[in-house]
């Protein structure tokens, strides 16, 4: 058998058994994520051990679409993306792809089958069957797509680009829709509730400083300074599976109203928001916490 399943953490991979190496002597294996679900990497390890069983039998295989994104593609993409937006690209294509055009030979694939998909995708393409994926949704699977496939003509899998002269939904903001926000009253009720909590001073900072959630996540004590009413946020963290990890290299910049991406993210607070930090600086002597969100 050239494919099974293994697991790190709370990632499962296939594993696919790639012979013997003739300098070293030692066996290749190669791993591949395969996200949270098991029987998903069951199944990608079934194709990519089917791969690699006629790879190895002699046989030239033509890739299939799910061959191309899996084991080339992504692969390649992630050293070039954040961790999240890495995430995002995975999830949709083994949830919203390879289920349905992943057998397909890539060089086979045709304009009107990328069509079909975003057809169905947008009928029943929910992964808790419970209807159609938004028409957003779709558009940014045809974005992958497309960029995907621009990739394999380039490297001369492809003649020409399917995803280029297939019809995919538009993308139109909804300007009818009216975005749910608290009231100040709503706001200023829920600060109330939540003083005696730990995390109070976090609350606090977000409502009155407009920061984003990675940025307070990963600011530190070391980089609030209480007495001069400022603070830098150098890594934000992003969240990736189920779990926050370091968006390293993409520091948001939040300083007053620019929306700036240059630089490390700083902002000075008002007093009140100055004193509750204080208060939570105190308690992080008492606990020695390098980080706003330890326990």
């Amino acid at each position: 058998m050239n494919g099974y399943v293994a697991r790190k953490g709370h990632r499962w991979y296939a594993v696919v058994y790639e012979g013997v190496d003739p300098e070293t002597g030692k066996e290749r294996r190669r791993w591949v994520p395969a996200g949270a679900d098991r029987a998903e990497a069951e199944d990608l390890a079934r194709r990519l051990g089917t791969e690699e069983e006629q790879r190895r039998s002699g046989r030239r295989s033509q890739p299939t679409v799910a061959g191309f994104l899996l084991r080339y593609w992504l692969p390649a993409k992630q050293a070039q993306l954040a961790p999240v937006t890495f995430a995002g690209y995975q999830r949709m294509i083994r949830l919203h792809v390879i289920p349905h055009i992943g057998d397909v030979v890539l060089r086979k694939l045709q304009a009107e089958e990328l069509e079909q998909l975003y057809t169905m995708l947008l009928e029943e393409g929910r992964s808790d069957n419970r209807g159609g994926l938004s028409p957003k949704t779709v558009h940014e699977i045809h974005v992958i797509l497309r960029a995907a496939f621009g990739n394999a003509v380039r490297k001369h899998l492809l003649r020409e680009n399917p995803a280029r002269l297939a019809n995919a939904p538009k993308h139109r903001r909804n300007t009818d829709r009216a975005h749910r926000v608290w009231t100040a009253d709503q706001l200023r009720c829920f600060l109330q509730e939540s003083a005696r909590l730990r995390h109070h001073p976090l609350f606090w900072l977000a409502a009155h400083t407009g920061m984003r959630r990675s940025e307070i996540l990963g600011l530190r004590w070391s980089q609030v300074d209480v007495d001069a009413s400022r603070l830098s946020c150098v890594d934000p963290w992003s969240q990736s599976d189920t779990r926050f990890t370091k968006a390293l290299g993409r520091p948001a910049a939040h300083d007053g109203p620019s929306t700036s991406t240059q630089g490390p993210s700083r902002c000075s607070p008002d007093g009140g928001t100055t004193k509750r930090m204080r208060s939570g600086a105190t308690m992080r002597k008492v606990r020695c916490s390098p980080s706003l969100t330890a326990p």
